[in-house]
């Protein structure tokens, strides 16, 4: 045990290393209780010694149990890699907004999953497809929201980042079907995966829906939605700046008013955080990448964009998320 605890991460280099590794977790999870069956079965053991190796065989167990899902999952990270360096520089830019008016960067971003399952469906065992599936739901939540995010830290000015709002919205409906269609047309196949999809794109559609909140109303408008998005991401310093950065994307100039919002909030969102419902930062079975919170905190601490509150003010957040999140000044 550990040694499996000690050694995992060095297996799982890129996707077909990470589908290996997920394989043979998950067989080892198996022979051990085929094993520990056996061995009980001839043994003549003290029920005291029984029960002794019995508990050693469940942690072990479910040591390899988690792990091989942890292995499927991080095969996200070899696909996100090569989906970051093919559509992110385009991905809601002038050119996604005015030239790919048919959504092609969400279908190439589709076709390019669809590339990925054959080699996940030739690699990994049946049982652990679906968890590599699940990641892939998640990790498109986290580089879609990523991107937006991405196009906020570099807007500057008191004008909308898009041409159009409307328009801009428009598109991401288009971006959001699609992938939308094509998630639930693979939980037909996976119908396991279908609680993930349903999560993540409730996730995907509140996102959308504050950015028109941000375009067409007032920041009070944006309350439930507040509320909502906090009760995911659990850290009230994460929640700000996430609404922040989407009213700057679309009306800068009532940016400052979401900051003020969410300081007569503050005591109420942090009585979310203390209930603890968010997953431990350093939990073994925690897979980097999959995250909204996890990857606002990283965006957050090397972020230079001027923010309509005092700078002090603003550090002393960004050193509250890096202790929180365990973060580095270059996350």
């Amino acid at each position: 045990r550990s040694k499996q605890m000690l050694l995992r991460d060095k297996f799982l280099k890129d996707l077909e290393s990470c589908c290996t590794a997920a394989n043979d977790f998950n067989r080892m999870s198996e022979k051990c209780e085929e094993n520990m069956d056996e061995l009980l079965a001839v043994s003549e053991f003290s029920n005291e010694s029984i029960k002794t190796l019995q508990a050693s065989s469940d942690e072990l167990l479910a040591v390899y149990a988690s792990d091989a899902v942890h292995a499927s999952k991080m095969t996200h990270k070899d696909i996100f890699d090569s989906i970051r360096q093919a559509l992110e520089e385009d991905m809601l830019t002038p050119k996604w907004e005015e030239e790919f008016t048919q959504n092609e960067l969400a279908d190439t971003l589709v076709k390019t999953l669809e590339d990925y399952m054959q080699d996940l469906e030739r690699y990994l065992d049946p049982i652990m497809i679906n968890k590599a599936i699940e990641g892939l739901v998640q990790a498109t939540t986290v580089f879609y929201v990523r991107c937006l995010l991405q196009k906020s830290e570099k807007h500057t000015g008191s004008k909308p980042y898009f041409k159009t709002n409307e328009g801009a919205l428009k598109r991401m409906d288009g971006d959001i079907k699609i992938l939308r269609d094509y998630f639930q047309q693979l939980s037909k196949q996976f119908p396991v995966i279908q609680r993930a999809v349903q999560t993540e794109f409730e996730t995907f559609m509140n996102i959308r829906e504050i950015l028109n909140c941000a375009a067409t109303g007032q920041p009070e408008d944006a309350l439930d939605y507040i509320i909502v998005m906090h009760k995911k991401i659990m850290d009230v310093v994460l929640t700000k700046r996430l609404f922040a950065d989407l009213w700057h994307l679309v009306k800068p100039t009532d940016e400052r008013a979401i900051w003020d919002l969410f300081e007569t909030m503050d005591d109420e969102l942090r009585a979310f955080d203390a209930m603890g419902s968010s997953i431990p930062k350093t939990d073994r079975s925690h897979v980097p990448g999959l995250r909204l919170n996890e990857m606002v905190a990283q965006m957050m601490v090397v972020s230079k964009r001027k923010v309509p509150i005092k700078n002090k003010v603003l550090e002393e957040l960004k050193a509250e998320v890096r202790t929180t999140w365990k973060l580095k000044e270059e996350a």
